[in-house]
C-alpha cells in the first residue's frame, strides 16, 4: 500500500473516531469514557516521559 493510501485509511479512521467520541460525549456514556480517555492518556504521557528521562540520561553519559 502506498502512502497516499494508508493517509487516507488514517483519516477516514480519525474521522470515524471523532463522530464516535461526540456521540458518546453527547449521551449519558460520557463521564465513565471520560475518565477511561483521561486514565489511559496519563498512562501513555507517564511512559513517553519515563521513556524521555532513560534516553536523556544515556545522551548525557
Amino acid at each position: 500500500m502506498n502512502k497516499t493510501g494508508l493517509f487516507y485509511a488514517f483519516m477516514v479512521m480519525m474521522w470515524w473516531g471523532t463522530l464516535v467520541f461526540y456521540y458518546l460525549v453527547f449521551t449519558n456514556l460520557y463521564p465513565i469514557w471520560a475518565v477511561m480517555l483521561g486514565l489511559i492518556i496519563l498512562k501513555e504521557n507517564i511512559n513517553v516521559t519515563q521513556g524521555a528521562g532513560i534516553v536523556l540520561r544515556k545522551a548525557v553519559r
